[in-house]
């Protein structure tokens, strides 16, 4: 470890070294695809899990090193503040998807429109997601988010009436949001929803100048006026996409490049990726060896969360806290995750064995706590049929199958 800490004396900058060895068992399947941990015969299950998002009540969340949990707000004029209603897909007399959150806002010829506004949750608490483009710079926001010819602001709004095809809303008296096509926002919800998260955050206190500072946007994300704070929301932001699932999103390359352009591509299909059905066995996967990776990956998140969260505050004994852990962590995250099955076959009929799969384990529905699973994820989908046997069954995991 290399790390530079200011010496409280001199208020001179020490580059602190550190060298740190950890040895950790990793045990390794045989020929036949068994383990053997401590002269025991152990087979790994198959895991079924989500391709990619999966409902909840309210939100939209996608498998990723860490989950990427999306979900939008209401506005409560009465109560002057966004809160949350579960609410469910809502559609119009033609059958297309409406939204189902929304956010009430006025243009400055007092008409009214009902806004999206997304918010990702981040430290168990919602953040509006256009606050992360935006601390990149409010033109590389616009232009990454493909509305840089639709949504500008505006300071001279001498001649904003003149104008048919376009809606101004007011932030302040030195500052509006112009929308240019009236028929493309009104049209397509993603750009509704770029607008009424720029609305959210800004406020009438903006100035031109302020809109375009990049630390206004950062000290958002850090509460309101910690800048280090924000940047280190920024940092774990961009870690919560990983390779792993750049590999097994079947999406274009342009929707997955970074954890920006996969929540992009989440606010584009939000409607449509809610009415995916959770059930369906066709919007699952399996997997077996890569959960493996995935439990390391999952503890030493939380241990580097744990630094990342103190940002320049954390000393070279902080970060040798990562590595506090007992050599066996990987087996003992394999016993506890109940996805290891003590081989108990009395015969050679190991087929059987080799081909079940359990709906338990990292990232699955519940995580570790059986109880949380709800009867709604225990019942047979009709997608089960001719694909999975619901007679093979454990007596202890209902959810444990057989294809």
């Amino acid at each position: 470890i290399v790390l530079p800490v200011k010496n409280p004396k001199t208020n001179e900058l020490e580059v602190h070294k550190k060298l740190i060895k950890k040895s950790m068992l990793i045990p390794l399947q045989d020929e036949t695809g068994a383990y053997y941990i401590k002269g025991k015969k152990y087979l790994l299950l198959y895991q079924l899990l989500e391709k990619s998002t999966y409902s909840g009540a309210s939100t939209l969340t996608l498998k990723s090193l860490m989950p990427i949990a999306l979900n939008r707000d209401v506005y409560d004029a009465e109560a002057d503040e966004f809160v949350t209603r579960l609410e469910g897909v809502i559609t119009n007399d033609d059958g297309e998807v409406m939204n189902g959150k929304e956010g009430v806002f006025e243009d400055i010829n007092h008409v009214t429109y009902n806004l999206p506004v997304y918010n990702i949750y981040m430290f168990k608490k919602e953040m509006p997601a256009i606050l992360f483009y935006l601390a990149n710079g409010l033109e590389w926001a616009l232009d990454f988010l493909k509305v840089s010819r639709i949504i500008s602001f505006e300071y001279d709004y001498t001649d904003k009436n003149v104008h048919g095809n376009e809606i101004w809303f007011p932030i302040s008296s030195k500052c509006y949001l112009r929308v240019k096509n009236a028929e493309l926002f009104k049209k397509y919800p993603y750009i509704q929803s770029v607008v009424g998260g720029l609305l959210t955050v800004t406020s009438n206190r903006f100035n031109p100048s302020m809109i375009e500072d990049t630390s206004i946007w950062i000290k958002k994300l850090g509460n309101g006026n910690n800048y280090s704070k924000g940047l280190d929301m920024l940092t774990f932001y961009n870690r919560l996409m990983d390779d792993v699932t750049k590999k097994i999103l079947l999406l274009d390359e342009v929707h997955k490049r970074n954890v920006y352009a996969l929540v992009r591509w989440m606010m584009m299909n939000f409607n449509e990726l809610r009415l995916k059905d959770n059930m369906n066995l066709y919007n699952k996967r399996l997997r077996c060896n890569e959960y493996i990776s995935s439990l390391l990956t999952i503890e030493f998140s939380k241990r580097l969360n744990r630094v990342i969260a103190m940002g320049n505050k954390a000393t070279v004994d902080n970060y040798k806290e990562i590595f506090k852990f007992p050599g066996e962590i990987l087996i003992q995250q394999m016993h506890a995750s109940g996805i290891l099955r003590f081989d108990d076959n009395i015969n050679d009929m190991t087929f059987f064995s080799k081909f079940k799969i359990t709906s338990k384990g990292p990232h699955s529905v519940g995580n570790h706590d059986s109880n949380r699973i709800s009867l709604k994820q225990r019942s047979i989908h009709p997608s089960f049929l001719g694909n999975i046997d619901i007679l093979v069954c454990g007596n202890s995991d209902r959810l444990g199958r057989a294809m």
